[in-house]
């Protein structure tokens, strides 16, 4: 069996843009070598946002070295980048950035959400590039709610966002060995786990009891090397975020939107930053 590490309280909110109240659940700079290949889990509880003429979300801005995961529970927002990509992720829709080398990209509430307002939910992960990878070209994939596929284990059911579980395997390949599954917990579950990986569990909804722990909406949980099986338990239902990956073990220099191996990596790309080596991209809603 795998073992609790740690159970994180919920941590405090801040605002990232003028539009999403997040909390940052996981950072490498804290928690480095329990998440790893996981760089980072910003959560945004859902919340009411009201109706508006305004241009919500947050404006162009760059990355380079790692992927960004955004897992819409709730809401819908607009994508734009560098690459001339517009897209808009709905509900049960995830995007997947691969920033690799360098992508400048913005995310705003949808206009149609914006016009009519509604409760908002999102996760936004941070995954490592290998070192080898760290300078694949950017790009963004799609992967719509009803291309994701749903495991049912009794009452449970667990969408396959990354990886595989008991033989459905995932529609995106990542460059790395991870899972990312969006478990909908009904009564009581055994999960296999993989022995040799990081494993972070997000409690989104309801309360989970496991080893005696009883996690709330908002907690993360961390977990110990080796075993392979975790039981979890919901006195009536639960949403849980579960995560595993296979560790890099690589060095980790970030500052700000680009993690990378090295201090002179980080200088080189606020160099080309500078020099416009990221692409354009016009502020605001495409048309």
């Amino acid at each position: 069996m795998k073992r609790v590490e740690k159970v994180y309280a919920t941590p405090p909110k801040r605002w990232v843009g003028n539009a999403f109240y997040a909390a940052t659940m996981f950072t490498y700079k804290e928690t480095h070598k329990s998440g790893d290949p996981f760089l980072l889990i910003d959560y945004i509880a859902p919340r009411h946002i009201k109706a508006s003429t305004d241009c919500l979300g947050v404006g162009p801005h760059p990355h380079r070295g790692f992927e960004l995961v955004g897992i819409v529970y709730q809401g819908e927002i607009e994508h734009s980048d560098s690459q001339g990509l517009s897209r808009l992720i709905g509900a049960k829709d995830v995007q997947w950035i691969t920033a690799g080398s360098g992508i400048l990209h913005q995310e705003l509430l949808s206009k149609r959400f914006c016009q009519q307002g509604g409760i908002f939910e999102m996760v936004q992960l941070w995954l490592n590039l290998p070192k080898a990878y760290k300078m694949t070209p950017p790009q963004h994939k799609m992967i719509y709610a009803e291309q994701i596929p749903t495991a049912t284990l009794g009452a449970s059911q667990i969408r396959i966002i990354a990886g595989d579980f008991e033989g459905m395997k995932a529609p995106t390949k990542s460059f790395g060995p991870i899972n990312v599954w969006d478990l909908s917990l009904k009564g009581s579950l055994h999960l296999l786990l993989p022995e040799d990986h990081n494993v972070l569990m997000l409690v989104l909804g309801g309360v989970v009891v496991l080893e005696g722990y009883k996690v709330g909406p908002q907690q993360l949980i961390t977990f110990q090397k080796g075993g392979q099986g975790v039981h979890l338990q919901a006195k009536e239902s639960a949403k849980v975020l579960v995560l595993t990956g296979l560790p890099l073990n690589e060095p980790i220099v970030g500052r700000g939107p680009f993690v990378m191996n090295s201090k002179e990596e980080i200088e080189q790309a606020l160099e080309d930053l500078q020099a416009g080596k990221f692409g354009t991209l016009k502020a605001g809603h495409g048309e």
